[in-house]
């Protein structure tokens, strides 16, 4: 029986909701399926393994929609195709058709535009990149942004998803960190 000091009591007192729904986001999706199947099948050994009779007729549904959409597109792609042949007199594919539909929010350029755009990438192309020397930021002061934004998101009631997938990466410089602190090996100073 493992006896806890006073001080741990007061401090697992003292976590937020927001940090235990993190953990348990984080608990629940370390949890495979495979995990969960098992599970259930110590406690309903007589269950079949892939039969689920609440899924077959939802899916069955499911899949009718899905065949009648598609019907429904493909019906309207060869709509459009033959009253275009029929406007054009050419023969327009419906592989063409659905380029056209998809591409709606392309802007059509005029001819100076079009040549403007290609000068000015032939000019950067032309160009020499500049060599500068990115600097890096260091851990400690990412870790200390990190804590001023989660505080800042706190006091001014940030959605909770927000909120997780900073510290989701506020977690991962936190590793970044301690990788960095470790003592490195002689190994690893050869290495090619």
């Amino acid at each position: 029986m493992k006896y806890y000091r006073l001080t741990d009591i007061d401090k697992s007192l003292h976590y937020q909701n927001d940090n235990v729904v993190y953990y348990l986001r984080d608990a629940r999706s370390s949890v495979t399926p495979e995990l969960i199947r098992k599970s259930w099948k110590n406690l309903w050994p007589t269950q079949e393994e892939d039969f689920d009779a609440n899924d077959v007729l939802p899916l069955t549904v499911l899949r009718e929609k899905i065949l009648q959409e598609q019907e429904k597109t493909k019906n309207d792609l060869q709509m459009i195709n033959d009253l275009l042949t029929d406007v054009f007199g050419e023969d327009i594919t419906t592989k063409d058709v659905e380029e056209w539909v998809n591409d709606r929010d392309e802007e059509i350029l005029t001819e100076t535009e079009i040549i403007e755009s290609v000068e000015t990438e032939e000019n950067e192309e032309n160009e020499e990149p500049e060599q500068d020397r990115i600097e890096k930021v260091k851990h400690e002061a990412a870790l200390t942004c990190f804590n001023t934004i989660l505080k800042c998101c706190s006091e001014n009631d940030f959605p909770d998803h927000q909120i997780l997938l900073l510290k989701k990466m506020k977690e991962g410089a936190t590793e970044k960190h301690l990788k960095a602190l470790k003592q490195k090996t002689i190994g690893e100073f050869f290495k090619p």
